[in-house]
């Protein structure tokens, strides 16, 4: 890329990708081809996440508390697209400015609901702060509600998603 806004573009729609194609790669791997551990793949979109947004001036901490939970394959794809979208929205918004910062998410079973917390100790960026045209946290819309889920988002001192 010649500058350094179309590399932050390809580099969105690249994790977007990416997070599609980890699914395929824990599918291919399992044993079984209807379920996906969701520890491994939020795992593994976190890592690819840090790895297309960490910079050595930059250190942004993940820390993850998720538990053993497999579901179908038709939750766990949109799944992936929304935790890609909140991590990313985290990543490029909530630490202008400071640095280190820290990305947790945490994901547990309670009885038959799953629930997923992302949360930042940055910038609070919630969704009234999206500037005219981003259409990044608009795509969480969509998912959320194929996946019969509710969200909210809090400001603290950074931003919480609960799903």
């Amino acid at each position: 890329m010649k500058d350094d806004y179309h590399k932050t573009h390809f580099d969105e729609h690249r994790s977007k990708i990416n997070s599609i194609a980890v699914i395929h790669e824990l599918i291919y791997k399992s044993k079984n081809l209807t379920q996906i551990n969701l520890k491994n793949y939020i795992n593994e979109i976190s890592f690819n996440l840090q790895e297309v947004y960490q910079s050595d001036a930059r250190r942004i901490e993940i820390s993850t508390n998720i538990e053993e939970v497999v579901i179908e394959l038709d939750i766990a794809l949109p799944l992936g697209l929304i935790v890609n979208e909140v991590i990313t929205n985290s990543f490029k918004h909530a630490f202008k400015g400071k640095t280190p910062g820290k990305i947790s998410i945490s994901l547990k079973k309670i009885f038959d609901k799953i629930q997923l917390q992302i949360s930042d100790n940055g910038k609070s960026t919630i969704l009234e702060d999206r500037h005219e045209g981003s259409i990044g946290m608009d795509i969480l819309e969509g998912p959320v509600e194929q996946i019969n889920a509710k969200h909210s988002f809090k400001n603290t001192e950074g931003t919480i998603f609960l799903l």
